[in-house]
C-alpha cells in the first residue's frame, strides 16, 4: 500500500517567533480551523507543533496562542532556554564565538526535533535559517518565513478544494478563480483598478482583451502557482515521511504546471501590449496579420514603442529598461523553447558517479533477487509481467544510487543558463504588479 498524496500538513514553529509577535493574529489559525470544519467532507488538516520544554520555560503553554497547538517532547541540550532567549535579544552571535556556537547548536537541535517529528515546514523569521535554506536541504524540511508559510498552507488547502485565504477568510467560496480575485494582493492593489479604468474607455475590442486578461489569464496564472506549490510541497512531504528518494515523485505534475505557468506569463505580456494599444489608441489592428507582428512588449517592437513613447515616455522607459527586458526575455525563452522545440523544464537534476552505469541488468538482478524470487507467488504471473517488474525494479535501483543535485530547474542555451523556476515566482509576480501600477498611473493621467 502507498499514499498517493498526503492530506496532513505539519508545521514546526521556531520558538523565537513568540518574542515580539501575536501569531494568532498574523496566522489566524483559529479561523482556519473553523473554516476547515465547515468544509465537507473534511479531507485535509494542518497541524502546528511547538517544543514543550521551551514552551514551559517561556510560558507559551499558559497563554492563548492558537486554538489548537501540539506541544511535542523535546531534548534541547544546548543550555538553559531562558538564558538563550536573553542572548537572542542582542546580536551576541557575531561578537562571541562561544555564544555563537551555543546558539548554532540549539538551531541544529531544533531542526533535528522538527525532522524527527516528521514536520514538513519550519517557520521562522531568523536570518540564520532564512538566508541559509540550501544549507539545511539535507534535513528534508522546507525553511519558510511567515509570508511563505501562508502561501504554502493556502496552496496545500487548495489541492483539496479548500480555498481559505488568510487575508480574507470568506466562507463558501467553491472555486479558485473567485478566491484569488477576492483575496490576491495582485488583484487588490492593481488589477481591479486597471480593469475599471479600461472599462471607462467603452471600446468593445479593448473590453474583450481586458476580460480575457483579468478574469481568465491572471486567475489561471495564480491557480498554476497553487498547483506548483502543492506538488512541490507534496514531494517534500513524501521525502520527510519516507526518507530521501531519487524517484520522480510528483515530478510530472511539477513539470506540467511550470510549463502552464510560463505559457500564461507570456500570454499576459502579449495581451497587455494589445490593451495598451487600444487604451491609448496607438493604431494597431488585432485582426491585421502585419499589425500582430508589430505588437509586443519586447524592445524589438520599434513601431509600437515609438507610438507608446509619444503617449507616455515614463511607461515606455519602464518597459524598455534592461531589468524588465531581461525578465521578459527569460519568460519568452522558456515559453518558446518548450512550445516549439525541446523541453527545458526538468523536475530534478541527478548526479551519478559512473559506477552504477557500468552495472549490467544481470548484476543488478543478483543484488535485488539473491534467491531468484522477483515477487511473491510469481508462478501465478506471466513471464511478461515478471520482466516488466524487473525493469521497474532496476530503474528504481539505479535512481537510488544517484544523488539529487537540484530539485526543480530550467535549463536554457545548452546549459549556460540554469535557474529554479519556483524560487523566481515571487520576482515574476512583483514584476507584474509593478507593470500594472505603471499602467494605472498612465491611465489616470490620460483619463
Amino acid at each position: 500500500m502507498w499514499q498517493s498524496v498526503s492530506n496532513k500538513l505539519k508545521i514546526f514553529i521556531d520558538y523565537t517567533l513568540f518574542n515580539n509577535r501575536n501569531l494568532n493574529e498574523e496566522i489566524n489559525i483559529s479561523l482556519m480551523e473553523d473554516y476547515l470544519k465547515r468544509c465537507l467532507p473534511q479531507i485535509c488538516s494542518v497541524e502546528f507543533v511547538y517544543p514543550k520544554r521551551i514552551a514551559e520555560s517561556i510560558g507559551i503553554n499558559k497563554r492563548f496562542v492558537f486554538k489548537k497547538i501540539t506541544f511535542i517532547e523535546d531534548e534541547i541540550k544546548s543550555g538553559n532556554i531562558n538564558e538563550i532567549l536573553e542572548l537572542m535579544k542582542s546580536d551576541f552571535r557575531k561578537n562571541s564565538p562561544e555564544i555563537k556556537e551555543k546558539l548554532d547548536s540549539m538551531d541544529k537541535e531544533l531542526l533535528d526535533i522538527a525532522v524527527k517529528e516528521k514536520c514538513h515546514l519550519f517557520v521562522t523569521d531568523r536570518s540564520t535559517f532564512i538566508d541559509n535554506k540550501l544549507g539545511f536541504k539535507d534535513k528534508n524540511i522546507l525553511i519558510v518565513d511567515l509570508p511563505e508559510l501562508l502561501n504554502y498552507v493556502e496552496s496545500f488547502l487548495s489541492g483539496f478544494y479548500n480555498f481559505f485565504k488568510f487575508n480574507n477568510p470568506v466562507f463558501g467560496i467553491t472555486n479558485p478563480d473567485l478566491a484569488h480575485m477576492m483575496t490576491s494582493p495582485l488583484f487588490q492593489k492593481a488589477l481591479f483598478k486597471t480593469s475599471d479604468l479600461l472599462a471607462a474607455k467603452n471600446n468593445k475590442v479593448l473590453n474583450e482583451f481586458s476580460r480575457t486578461l483579468f478574469f481568465n489569464r491572471y486567475p489561471d496564472l495564480l491557480i498554476s502557482i497553487d498547483k506548483i506549490k502543492f506538488y512541490y510541497l507534496q514531494r517534500n512531504i513524501y521525502i520527510s515521511e519516507y526518507g530521501k528518494t531519487t524517484l520522480p515523485e510528483f515530478d510530472g505534475y511539477l513539470r506540467y504546471y511550470i510549463y502552464v505557468y510560463y505559457s500564461l506569463l507570456w500570454t499576459i505580456c502579449d495581451i497587455t501590449a494589445w490593451i495598451l494599444n487600444y487604451a491609448f489608441e496607438l493604431g494597431f489592428d488585432a485582426s491585421n496579420r502585419k499589425d500582430r507582428g508589430n505588437i509586443g512588449l519586447s524592445k524589438k517592437k520599434n513601431d509600437f514603442f515609438k507610438k507608446l513613447t509619444e503617449i507616455s515616455k515614463e511607461l515606455a522607459d519602464f518597459l524598455l529598461d534592461d531589468k524588465f527586458q531581461e525578465w521578459l526575455e527569460l519568460v519568452a525563452d522558456v515559453r518558446h523553447q518548450n512550445s516549439h522545440r525541446n523541453s527545458s523544464i526538468a523536475s530534478a537534476l541527478f548526479y551519478a558517479d559512473g559506477k552504477i552505469d557500468k552495472l549490467t541488468d544481470e548484476e543488478i538482478d543478483k543484488i535485488l533477487y539473491p534467491d531468484g524470487k522477483v515477487i511473491d507467488n510469481q508462478e501465478m504471473f506471466s513471464q511478461e509481467f515478471i520482466e516488466n517488474q524487473k525493469k521497474l525494479d532496476r530503474t528504481k535501483y539505479r535512481f537510488s544510487k544517484m544523488e539529487k543535485v537540484m530539485d526543480t530547474f530550467i535549463v536554457l542555451d545548452g546549459g549556460k543558463r540554469l535557474f529554479d523556476p519556483i524560487a523566481r515566482i515571487k520576482t515574476d509576480l512583483g514584476m507584474l504588479e509593478t507593470l500594472n501600477t505603471k499602467i494605472i498611473k498612465t491611465l489616470d493621467k490620460k483619463t
